[in-house]
């Protein structure tokens, strides 16, 4: 379909489709009719960021799926269907970004079960709609409707909290995986549980002010890594710039090179060409009069051996300034890369220093408190006995 990747509308209703397929250069669709079908699955579609319509009316689709890129979709039908669970297809309805104003879902199978109220559940978590089932949805319907499912929507949106922390901390790891830097996530946490005697210390029946003792140094430490953190990731950014820059410097070369190549052997083969036309010229005129003309032979021979001597040298003159250019972006590229890297390694170094007083103060602090314990103990120990 190359030929219609400028294409914005789309009519493919009253056919047999079963799959949805062979859209993925339609990048512009804004309008896609894909009813009346025997599709049984939504997939497909990935690429059409830009659709506003989709009609999927009177297929065979039993779940409601692969809509989570079409940011843009105003208008859905895929009413007269097999989709059976509400509950379901409405809060996979609800997570989606999109400017969804028209929904058409009526007659499918969730209409045979319990959920009645189909429309209130939809209207409640689907507040951006205006028409369900091409019928205006009245102020009247949506306040009642947001009454009935607060409790379930105050719920749905909890989770959806839940779900934003956990792909942000998903985000975190991936950002410092990245970075070559994911072991400072809970480092703090990570070297105290390394200690031979952390049970001892920080367990059930350890010592009590443990909790309160990392309580103090531990936001002391994360300050320092999640500092240490950005630094670095910054400074990886920066050299992946660095890399792409002289990647897309050492290509401009290789090219200007082809161009300057190209360029040099056109112009042989034009005057290569101009001399055997005179060539075949003269040999006409040889022809006619009896003539051989050899020195005029020899002249062109060595007219062609200059163009092919010349030729090589300029091919010669090209790739030695190409190789020239590459090396000095390879030495400009190793010598700004080389500066990265010692400024992320004083990096650790500070961040190593820093964090190494902080474990130091903790160590301090809770010898402190545990030999406050002990005293505390022995005191009424001494007590008891008397």
């Amino acid at each position: 379909m190359n030929g219609m990747d400028d294409l914005i509308k789309l009519q493919l209703d009253n056919n047999i489709i079963t799959e949805i397929a062979g859209l993925e250069s339609l990048t512009k669709l804004k309008w896609l009719d894909l009813s009346f079908n025997m599709i049984e699955q939504i997939k497909g579609l990935e690429n059409l960021r830009e659709l506003e319509d989709l009609s999927l009316f009177s297929n065979r689709i039993v779940v409601l799926e692969g809509l989570e890129n079409l940011e843009q979709l105003n208008v859905l039908s895929v009413g007269s269907n097999a989709i059976a669970n509400l509950e379901e297809s409405v809060r996979y309805l609800h997570k989606l970004r999109n400017n969804l104003e028209v929904l058409k879902i009526k007659d499918n199978a969730f209409k045979e079960t319990n959920d009645k109220d189909y429309k209130g559940r939809i209207i409640a978590f689907l507040r951006g709609l205006k028409y369900l089932d091409y019928e205006l949805i009245e102020q009247k319907e949506r306040e009642k409707a947001e009454s009935d499912y607060r409790a379930e929507l105050e719920n749905t949106n909890l989770d959806e909290k839940d779900d934003a922390g956990n792909q942000e901390q998903k985000d975190l790891l991936q950002s410092l995986t990245e970075a070559h830097i994911q072991h400072t996530i809970n480092l703090f946490q990570v070297c105290c549980e390394s200690f031979d005697n952390y049970e001892v210390i920080a367990g059930e029946h350890g010592f009590q002010k443990y909790t309160e003792v990392f309580g103090y140094t531990d936001p002391n430490i994360e300050e320092f890594l999640t500092q240490f953190q950005q630094n670095i990731k910054t400074k990886q950014k920066e050299k992946a710039k660095k890399i792409q820059f002289c990647e897309q410097k050492m290509k401009d070369a290789e090219r200007l090179a082809e161009r300057q190549s190209i360029e040099k052997i056109e112009a042989f083969k034009k005057a290569e060409k101009h001399i055997f036309r005179d060539i075949l010229n003269r040999r006409a005129e040889s022809q006619a009069d009896g003539d051989e003309h050899f020195e005029y032979y020899t002249m062109q021979e060595n007219k062609l051996t200059e163009l092919i001597v010349g030729l090589k040298g300029d091919l010669m003159d090209i790739e030695m300034a190409l190789q020239q250019t590459l090396e000095t972006a390879r030495l400009q590229f190793f010598g700004e890369i080389r500066k990265i890297n010692e400024e992320m390694v004083a990096l650790q170094s500070e961040v190593f220093q820093n964090i190494s007083s902080e474990f130091a103060q903790f160590g301090l602090k809770l010898k402190e408190e545990l030999n406050k314990e002990k005293e505390t103990t022995l005191s009424r120990y001494e007590d008891d006995e008397m």
